[in-house]
């Protein structure tokens, strides 16, 4: 499936050859998922080739494509103008976070700091009518939501003012990411 096919929903090749398989992250980072072919072509192909690929009842993006490390990552939402996944961080934060902590903690620190990188997981909206990948924040929401849905935006602006006048520091965090989780899936 091309950029082109996953906004048209019109995929130009069907496989039935193909098992969705739930990635063990802990060990090598990366997207959760991972697509299994007794085929090399097939599975090559799908792994540097292809953008996404539906089962039929969910959309799995190829990381690689948009920069977000290996693996596939689950759709969570298909709107009009954006299309959102939940994804491992991009490589570029990944390459500056292990760096960074090689020269900081050494190559134990660094090992563990990549270790617990790679459970992290992002909300980010692909931009279907220009193929960039947006990462998903408070202030993208705040830019975004009102032009593509002025209820939800309504809202948002109510749960923030429930978050800053309710929780405490610690519990923002929490918070911040369970708000940017609801509304990145009613990005239009």
């Amino acid at each position: 499936m091309s950029f082109g096919e996953i906004v048209s929903k019109s995929p130009s090749v069907q496989t039935d050859s193909v098992k969705v398989e739930r990635r063990n992250v802990d060990v090598n980072g990366g997207n959760d998922y991972k697509l299994i072919s007794q085929s090399k072509t097939i599975k090559k192909t799908f792994k540097n080739k292809v953008w996404a690929y539906s089962d039929g009842d969910t959309l799995y993006v190829n990381g690689r494509n948009f920069n977000v490390q290996h693996g596939y990552a689950c759709a969570v939402a298909d709107g009009q103008k954006y299309l959102s996944i939940y994804a491992a961080t991009s490589g570029t934060a990944a390459s500056t976070a292990a760096v960074t902590s090689t020269v900081a903690f050494g190559l134990i620190g660094a090992a563990f700091i990549g270790s617990a990188m790679a459970d992290v997981r992002y909300y980010y909206a692909i931009d279907k009518t220009t193929g960039k990948l947006h990462l998903v924040t408070i202030k993208f929401l705040k830019e975004v939501l009102p032009e593509r849905n002025k209820e939800a935006y309504a809202d948002f602006q109510k749960d923030l003012e429930i978050m800053d006048n309710v929780y405490n520091p610690n519990q923002k965090k929490s918070v911040k990411n369970v708000i940017i989780g609801k509304y990145a899936r009613l990005l239009d």
